[in-house]
């Protein structure tokens, strides 16, 4: 959610990847990721007072500011500054590096609309197939080792010589890569997230994308003609899943990538709900654990359960353990449609629903109510479509991914799930946002 300091911005915010200095007494490097006609956003590796007055300082750039708020995120602070002196910034005055300005609007008395939109959205592939073979080559991994330049990289990696500048620059342009004196560094979002050496890797579900997904989705059409899947049973082919469960290591790196992925929304289900009122979870499809965890580091009076099959024990238990929490957190293996689910005051189901049919969601929901005490209450989040099922894209595109992977998976509105926790028997439901596309329907019973 946006921060209310944001709020003093009454013109449009323009995304931009630049590096700038501010200037507090002592000179910090900070990344400016956004600019208004009134003020900007930027990320510091250390907090600013709200108030404090700084300088923003860049090629082209020289700006008196205010700080109107700093907020902790997860490896850095995104502080909100606003220009003073009547500076005011306008994008044919200064551009930063990777400054996207939304297509120009055709004139209110002109009847000739601009294609933009369509092409970028159009040939959109060609940005996403970029990344995915850049994931695919390790090419974030070998330059977190260290920047290198073209002719190094084009070596290292096997890259012909006619494609590898056209290649490196295009990941320039898309924001993921910079290029500085010659040689190439990731941004930090990419150094975080695609080195392959980190915890925080998300690159393996990029590879899943890549290698599964990206050509599964050439055949929508016929899925939208035909309602079936287009994945691996198609073919009779094994599925992901039982792919996955039969390989232990790559089960965990796929686990691992889906915690990566959902992190934010865990990290939100568990500070948003009221979890002081209650004693003891259960999280629904487990995973790897990550929504036990962040319940448990939040909430320290709280016990939980990690349910899933039972080939994700192992898994479940060094993440939980290496957080600490092993003896308020343990693991019971099971099937949620075979099996009761466990008992507790609080039940989650995160990115569970959506891959099943309109009644096996309904048979979940109602084996949730059952297993819940009076008073109880069921969380469910994902990529919750909004109501009106015209802003949230993501959702949308995800129940579309459901028809591509699944036999009867689809993505729902809060409305939906409201309306069958109530056709169970829950008393109470409200719909609350978490993060970027994904919310959480509350049902109490």
């Amino acid at each position: 959610m946006p921060h209310p300091g944001l709020e003093r911005r009454r013109s449009p915010r323009y995304l931009c990847s630049h590096l700038v200095v501010v200037l507090t007494g002592a000179p910090l490097p900070a990344l400016l990721e956004d600019l208004s006609r009134e003020g900007a956003g930027i990320a510091l590796e250390t907090p600013l007072p709200v108030g404090a007055q700084v300088e923003l300082l860049a090629d082209g750039l020289r700006a008196r500011a205010q700080v109107r708020y700093c907020l902790a995120r997860e490896t850095d602070f995104r502080i909100g500054v606003e220009f003073l002196n009547g500076v005011r910034w306008q994008p044919d005055q200064w551009q930063p590096d990777h400054l996207f300005l939304p297509p120009p609007r055709s004139h209110p008395m002109s009847d000739q609309p601009t294609p933009e939109h369509i092409l970028q959205i159009g040939l959109g592939f060609w940005a996403s197939k970029t990344l995915l073979s850049a994931v695919e080559i390790g090419l974030f991994t070998e330059l977190a080792k260290r920047p290198e330049d073209l002719e190094t990289i084009q070596g290292r990696l096997g890259l012909h010589r006619r494609s590898g500048r056209d290649f490196l620059d295009a990941l320039v342009a898309l924001g993921f890569l910079r290029r500085i004196d010659g040689r190439y560094h990731n941004t930090p979002a990419a150094g975080l997230y695609l080195d392959r050496g980190k915890a925080t890797y998300l690159g393996g579900l990029l590879e899943m994308a890549n290698h599964r997904l990206y050509p599964f989705w050439g055949h929508l059409t016929e899925a939208l003609r035909t309602g079936l899947p287009q994945n691996e049973a198609k073919s009779g082919g094994v599925s992901l899943f039982a792919a996955l469960y039969a390989d232990p290591a790559r089960l965990q790196q796929f686990l691992s990538a889906m915690t990566g992925l959902s992190h934010g929304s865990n990290l939100a289900v568990a500070r948003q709900f009221p979890f002081g009122r209650y004693k003891t979870f259960a999280d629904i499809g487990t995973a790897q654990g990550d929504t036990a965890v962040q319940i448990g580091l939040a909430h320290p009076h709280m016990s939980g359960i990690g349910f899933d099959l039972p080939e994700i024990a192992p898994i479940f238990e060094e993440y939980v353990e290496r957080h600490g929490l092993s003896d308020r957190l343990r693991f019971t293996p099971g099937d949620f449609f075979a099996d009761p689910l466990p008992a507790a005051d609080v039940l989650l189901m995160g990115h569970i629903l959506h891959d099943w049919s309109r009644d096996e969601k309904t048979v979940l929901l109602r084996k949730a109510y059952d297993a819940l005490p009076a008073g109880g209450a069921l969380i469910v989040y994902e990529s919750i479509i909004d109501d009106d099922r015209s802003q949230n894209a993501f959702g949308l595109l995800m129940s579309l991914n459901m028809l591509i992977e699944t036999q009867a998976g689809f993505d729902y509105t809060g409305a939906d799930c409201i309306q069958w926790m109530q056709e169970v028997g829950f008393r109470e439901a409200r719909v609350e946002h978490l993060l970027g596309p994904d919310s959480m329907v509350v049902g109490v019973k």
